[in-house]
């Protein structure tokens, strides 16, 4: 299985790739616009990302509208051999409107920050992915 952990927040990023990369192979982009050019280009070459993280704060292309347009694309290429992609948000804010409109957008759950070891990997067992 392979993560991208797309994140504009440079410690972050670094930190949840090390993290992941203890049970997957990884990739990271710095925002919205990188990580969905990177989801599109592993689907179509049949090498999908079975997981990824999306903070919600960036520029350009924030994590809303990322996790959207990666919905969409799957949709796209129709493709019902492979699983949908898991996506976990990574956030500062755990307020309602946040995790609603996640929710409804299709994300699987949150790591809030500040984050550790134990909670990432706790976060992405409960979505039933092995660590």
């Amino acid at each position: 299985m392979k993560v991208l952990v797309v994140d504009d927040e440079l410690v972050s990023r670094k930190k949840l790739k090390k993290l992941m990369l203890n049970f997957s192979d990884c990739d990271d982009a710095s925002d919205g616009q990188k990580g969905i050019e990177m989801f599109e280009k592993a689907l179509k070459a049949s090498e999908p990302y079975g997981l990824i993280t999306l903070d919600i704060d960036m520029p350009n292309m924030d994590g809303f509208e990322a996790l959207q347009k990666i919905k969409e694309i799957e949709k796209e290429v129709g493709n019902t051999e492979l699983p949908a992609v898991k996506v976990l948000m990574v956030t500062g804010h755990s307020d309602k409107d946040n995790v609603v409109k996640a929710i409804k957008l299709g994300c699987d759950n949150f790591i809030i920050k500040p984050f550790n070891k134990d909670k990432v990997f706790d976060k992405v067992k409960s979505i039933g992915i092995e660590v």
